[in-house]
């Protein structure tokens, strides 16, 4: 027999037939294999004129296996390719889903110049048993309803279209004030903090916190008070007592919040970057407030213009969760939010778009501090306005991504840096203000120059393949340090 995987018992020589058979005569030939029965083998090759594989052979001999174990088998593939077939068909269907879902851009677009969230048909998960409703009030307002059966709490949300960016620049932070003081009773609950009282006693609770461009109202409670603490919320948002001694002795949680900010490492980094802004800019303001800023508050009419100048429905979005139907969610929001008069006849804006947020004179100046805490970091901070603010994430993915062509990579060879992160700190309507942050080594703090070199290398190396990324500067190579 060969050493190949056929059986050549039968092989055309000259005409005469020949019969081979395993080589005895060598006992060191491991390759020689066990010939199937001759009666057997001479049934199947009876009329062959070539060699015959093992497989050929084996096949023939698969019928004589007894039909009960190809029955296991058959009945086993079936089983193993139900699972596959059912993940496959989940997803045709969630395919489906989506594609009809899809919002088409146009609308997006629109809805973004127009500076609103888009209100139509709301995308979710398949996975999502809850049910979204958005409906516009006649009053302006837009809402969103979201009717959750199987809750065990009810929540609502409002956000007003103004903050500290509004602020008169003789009175920063009264934007903040205004929201602590929204708290402290209206004209049906004359005692302050009443609102507060009645959540705790319903295992619920509120909070607010006011932004550059917007202030943000929410609370929980339990799914069966929804309707009672929706009026009263309305009432504190629609007619706030703003009571001067109420206001003056709310100043001091204001000065306790700024003196408790002086003591965070990053709120001091935050209020370098603000120092250096634009004077004419109200990013440079002092935007929580304290008792200093906000001396010259001597009456509560200026709060209360402030008040109906911009906390108006068209200026409002609010989100309602609770287990109620759909519709009645709606009929409630209608029923409560409608409390808040339209009292101007568009959204009112801050006007600061053209206003640069840092003028040329304040770029490319390095500014050294003591930092709180021990670190060894080098902040990169770069203002991007219009169009310099798309791709900021695959403009900084070049800086700290793993890879050996990255700038991380490269000052970690050189041994100047380990890590390097990057967020944005502002994202208002007309600029946003991005912070790359370096953490130096000993080498790197020695050669920080080199560093800030190298980062501002590899982001023009990026830009000029995309086009991003263009600070208050033409080129970022132009900046000196």
């Amino acid at each position: 027999m060969t050493n190949e995987s056929v059986i050549p018992l039968v092989t055309p020589s000259h005409g005469k037939k020949s019969t081979t058979s395993p080589n005895t005569s060598n006992p060191g030939n491991h390759h020689t294999r066990s010939i199937p029965k001759p009666g057997r083998v001479e049934d199947l090759l009876q009329n062959a004129t070539t060699s015959v594989s093992v497989r050929q052979v084996l096949w023939r001999l698969v019928p004589r296996l007894p039909r009960a174990y190809l029955a296991v088998l058959l009945v086993f593939g079936v089983l193993t390719m139900l699972p596959v077939f059912h993940v496959f068909s989940r997803w045709q269907t969630m395919q489906a889903e989506q594609n009809q879902a899809r919002i088409p851009l146009s609308n997006i677009m629109q809805d973004l110049e127009d500076g609103l969230v888009y209100s139509g048909e709301v995308i979710k998960s398949v996975l999502d048993h809850r049910t979204y409703t958005t409906t516009r009030l006649e009053n302006g307002m837009r809402v969103l309803v979201v009717s959750d059966p199987m809750t065990s709490l009810a929540a609502v949300s409002c956000d007003v279209g103004v903050g500290s960016f509004n602020d008169p620049p003789e009175l920063p932070g009264l934007a903040h004030l205004l929201e602590h003081s929204v708290f402290l009773g209206d004209s049906n609950h004359n005692e302050s903090n009443t609102f507060e009282r009645f959540l705790s006693e319903h295992n619920g609770y509120s909070n607010a916190f006011t932004s550059q461009e917007n202030t943000n109202y929410y609370y929980k409670t339990s799914p069966d008070q929804l309707e009672e603490s929706l009026g009263r919320f309305t009432d504190l948002l629609s007619t706030p007592l703003l009571r001067l001694e109420d206001m003056k002795r709310e100043l001091h949680a204001l000065e306790s919040e700024f003196l408790k900010d002086k003591l965070e490492s990053a709120r001091q980094v935050w209020r370098l970057i603000k120092h250096f802004a634009n004077p004419d800019h109200p990013f440079h303001r002092l935007s929580p407030g304290n008792l200093e800023t906000l001396s010259g508050l001597t009456n509560s009419s200026v709060m209360r213009e402030f008040h109906s100048h911009f906390y108006t429905p068209e200026n409002m979005q609010c989100v309602m969760y609770g287990r109620e139907d759909p519709q009645d969610l709606l009929d409630m929001s209608r029923r409560y939010f409608s409390k808040i008069k339209k009292t101007l006849p568009q959204k009112q804006h801050s006007g600061i778009s053209a206003i640069p947020v840092y003028t040329h004179y304040v770029l490319g100046v390095v500014v050294p501090y003591k930092p709180l805490r021990k670190g060894n970091d080098l902040a990169i901070i770069w203002p991007l306005t219009g169009s310099s603010r798309c791709g900021i994430g695959s403009v900084v993915s070049i800086l700290s991504e793993k890879h050996s062509k990255s700038a991380l990579a490269y000052l970690k060879r050189q041994g100047l840096a380990t890590a390097i992160t990057w967020y944005t700190i502002i994202s208002a309507q007309s600029f946003s203000v991005l912070r790359v942050n370096v953490k130096l080594t000993e080498l790197g703090q020695l050669n920080y120059a080199l560093v800030v070199r190298v980062i501002f290398g590899a982001a023009e190396l990026r830009t000029s393949c995309q086009g991003y990324l263009q600070p208050d500067s033409d080129n970022p190579r132009r900046i000196k340090f």
